[in-house]
């Protein structure tokens, strides 16, 4: 309990002081919601006479604070999911076309020459191809 009665002053001293790193504050906040985590895992559970939120209103840590810190420290237990892939549709005609009129105008003030439109073509077809392989 007393290590997050002082990492909640260090935190609110390390706000208020400008000489203070940005890295300091923040390896503060990460100690700060590690203690919060493992303060409400003990003190939070049934039988326990709900004695967590009466320390931290003592501290002067309001509950939604400790929870929003206890919460940012659960997600950085857990490992990002790996999102499913879904198939990738083909475009439209629709689609092509709305990305042929927005590349126009730039690809019109580059490609002057009928041998610019071509070279810029194969190049264009190579680099598709190679990423699609």
């Amino acid at each position: 309990m007393r290590e997050v009665a002082s990492l909640w002053s260090s935190q609110r001293t390390s706000t208020a002081a400008v000489r203070k790193s940005r890295e300091q504050l923040a390896q503060i906040r990460r100690d700060l919601s590690k203690s919060l985590y493992e303060l409400k895992n003990l003190l939070a559970k049934t039988g326990r006479g709900g004695k967590g939120a009466p320390y931290l209103r003592s501290m002067g840590v309001s509950l939604s604070t400790a929870d929003r810190y206890v919460t940012k420290w659960t997600l950085s237990l857990a490992p990002p999911e790996k999102l499913l892939t879904e198939e990738v549709s083909p475009p439209t005609t629709d689609t092509i076309n709305e990305l042929v009129a927005k590349l126009r105008p730039k690809l019109s003030r580059v490609l002057t020459t009928q041998e610019a439109i071509s070279e810029f073509m194969a190049a264009l077809a190579v680099s598709l191809n190679d990423r699609n392989s």
